[in-house]
């Protein structure tokens, strides 16, 4: 019978390092999880950007020169 790996097994072991070791690979890690933060917060300010430029395209209150205005403006 074959088992089906659980999210535990699939974390990397702890492993002990020396003093120096660790507070590398510490900084390291916060240096990647910022990185993805950062896209992540990247892509949601464009995905709001996208949502506003859209809503305005469809708003008849908006002439097409305000609205271009606007959407170049934002870009």
């Amino acid at each position: 019978t074959s088992e089906v790996p659980n999210e535990s097994s699939l974390v990397p072991p702890i492993v002990v390092l020396k003093e120096h070791e660790t507070s590398y690979y510490r900084r390291s890690d916060v240096e990647i999880k910022n990185r993805i933060c950062g896209e992540i917060q990247y892509a949601a300010k464009q995905a709001q950007l996208a949502f506003k430029i859209a809503d305005m395209a469809f708003d008849e209150t908006i002439s097409t020169r305000n609205f271009l205005i606007e959407a170049t403006s934002s870009i």
